[in-house]
């Protein structure tokens, strides 16, 4: 039985063929189905009401939450690197001005009667006050 090596060559281009012919059909459709253009006109951000709108939103008042109950322990106030010690639940959290308590609260500032916290945009207050405190 005598193999014809022209015969596997015609079948072999022959298939090569069609899968080119298949892949070109692919490209020319997604050619043409390409999307229309969409014509989307917005209207340019105003940033004045934008920033007036957020400071609006947050108050200047600090809040009390039951999730923020913390013992102030001790505390350094100053102008540029404040912090404090606090307890909660026998765990005790030094935190230092610009930092965050547990991942959560940034401490903003300290002074001689609070600490404030801030934590998406509302504000929690600790009073600092350390006499006769445990009486």
């Amino acid at each position: 039985m005598k193999i014809k090596l022209t015969l596997i060559k015609q079948l072999l281009l022959g298939l090569l063929l069609f899968l080119a012919g298949y892949q070109l059909m692919i490209l020319a459709s997604s050619i043409l189905s390409k999307p229309e253009n969409l014509d989307l006109k917005f209207q340019p951000i105003n940033q004045a009401i934008m920033q007036t709108s957020i400071k609006d939103n947050l108050s200047d008042e600090p809040i009390q939450s039951p999730d923020f109950e913390y013992e102030v322990i001790g505390y350094r106030a100053g102008a540029v690197r404040a912090s404090i010690i606090v307890k909660r639940n026998n765990k005790s959290y030094v935190v230092q001005q610009g930092e965050l308590l547990e991942n959560k609260y940034k401490l903003i500032s300290v002074d001689v009667d609070s600490a404030i916290f801030e934590y998406m945009g509302e504000k929690y207050e600790l009073k600092t006050s350390l006499i006769n405190a445990k009486k």
